[in-house]
């Protein structure tokens, strides 16, 4: 434990030290408190630590913490530290070590931190003004809240799509991006094949973070396709339909078009490598145009289209996710001067400016309301579509007690040509539905069973 505990404190300097020299270059905005004021005159003064896996917005948000700091009348600090990788091992590992933040912008669903203990409510800080900002899209079971208390508050929904370098697409004469997944396959192996100069290739994955990898990949083209890995009508875990999925991004990197590396390959790297011209299409969420902007600006002609289907046919909604922001840690000793950062953040000002700003696809009505179309290169391939929307609930696979490997692992391996999925899906089936039925019969989960679900049915809404 002394070892992980100095990594962490070795990793968590550095981060800080990264942190405070960067300088914001994106549209601003300035934090101001919403009506609601539940901190007391007599508030101490606190330094906070923020936490965030989001790279993507730092150049809007840090900019807003220095002023919030600046501003405030309580002598609030803060702290705010970008990790963009291996967030949720040294988020868990400080909470082991007494060393976690005070407040933090959660990779996962409060279920996730609510099962670990990790997040604090907020219902009591929350008054009918401050409610009824967010309209039908305060709650949402699983996602900001859990058992009708809520977590977290929603900003921004995250919507994915097929990006891809329209010069090497024109390069390899291919007329549109593929709405299939062997248009994939074939256009991955042209744009591959008159690359080969520039040591360019047709697709990227980054499968250092298989959880990453695969909810961006296999999970929406699956969603596209009409399933998900938890069947609604039957209450229960099934990988079965993700074979031709997984076969054709196996069938990419036996052909050769896998950007090489792809088994170590983070995402920034990925990035990077693609903002070069070096990769022709990879899956991704809204997030990419800021990071284009700003991170890794680019020259090249990049687009965005409709994730793919397996063959090609929308049969249910490409998912948005992300109906979640900040949480408050349920370790911090300063909650009342952690609500005042909530109450300068999560206020149209500052959610307004992140939406025209590119960042996201604001899902707060006041905010929608009056916040323009944003000015950033590629944002409009990423707006709301009537085949975007968020599906039901299901149990949330990463707090289930899982026997042995998690199934993003097995398909990362399949993928790589490690493992073969007909022999191993049937275990994964199994041991996914055990946890499950052992979660329900404690009391720790529930059935999220719809026997009535068509996929169909959340298309154009």
């Amino acid at each position: 434990m002394i070892n992980k505990y100095f990594r962490l404190v070795a990793l968590v300097s550095a981060i800080t030290m990264i942190g405070s020299i960067f300088v914001g270059c994106g549209k601003r905005a300035e934090p101001a408190t919403t009506t609601t004021d539940t901190a007391k005159t007599e508030m101490k003064p606190a330094k906070l630590t923020w936490w965030t896996y989001s790279r993507h917005d730092m150049d809007y948000i840090k900019p807003l913490v220095d002023q919030f700091v600046k501003d405030n009348k309580y002598g609030i600090t803060i702290d705010y530290i970008v990790q963009s990788e291996n967030f949720r091992q040294s988020l868990d590992l400080a909470f082991q070590s007494n060393q976690a933040p005070d407040l933090f912008t959660g990779q996962d669903n409060a279920k996730y931190y609510v099962d670990k203990g990790q997040v604090e409510p907020l219902d009591k800080y929350l008054t009918t003004e401050f409610k009824a900002r967010y309209g039908n899209n305060l709650y949402s079971e699983g996602d900001n809240g859990v058992n009708d208390i809520i977590y977290s508050l929603p900003n921004a929904g995250i919507t994915y799509r097929l990006v891809y370098n329209n010069d090497l697409f024109k390069k390899a004469d291919i007329s549109q991006p593929p709405k299939s997944i062997s248009e994939m396959v074939e256009a991955a192996k042209k744009i591959t094949a008159v690359g080969k100069a520039d040591k360019a290739y047709g697709f990227a994955m980054n499968l250092k973070n298989t959880q990453t990898a695969i909810e961006r990949s296999s999970n929406v083209i699956g969603m596209r396709s009409g399933f998900k890995m938890y069947d609604y009508k039957t209450g229960k875990f099934d990988f079965k339909q993700y074979k031709p999925i997984l076969e054709a991004f196996k069938q990419i990197a036996a052909d050769g078009s896998m950007f090489p590396g792809y088994e170590s390959l983070d995402i920034d790297p990925l990035r990077d490598q693609f903002s070069q011209g070096k990769i022709g299409m990879y899956l991704s969420g809204s997030w990419e145009p800021a990071v284009y902007t700003t991170q890794f600006p680019t020259t090249i002609d990049w687009k965005a289209a409709p994730v793919p289907s397996i063959d090609g046919t929308v049969k249910g909604a490409t998912f948005i996710s992300g109906l979640k922001w900040m949480y408050m840690s349920s370790k911090t000793e300063n909650k009342d001067q952690v609500w005042e950062v909530f109450k300068a953040f999560n206020n149209d000002k500052v959610q307004v400016g992140y939406t025209e700003g590119g960042y996201g696809n604001s899902v707060v009505p006041s905010v929608v309301k009056v916040a323009k179309a944003p000015s950033v290169k590629g944002m409009d391939f990423f707006m709301l579509s009537k085949e975007d929307a968020k599906w039901p609930t299901h149990p949330p696979e990463r707090t289930l007690t899982i026997e042995g490997k998690p199934f993003n692992d097995i398909f990362a391996m399949v993928i790589m040509g490690k493992a073969d999925f007909d022999k191993e899906v049937e275990g994964l089936n199994q041991k996914y539905n055990a946890a499950l039925d052992a979660a329900i019969k404690a009391g720790k989960e529930k059935d999220w069973k719809i026997t009535d679900f068509d996929p169909k049915s959340l298309l154009g809404k």
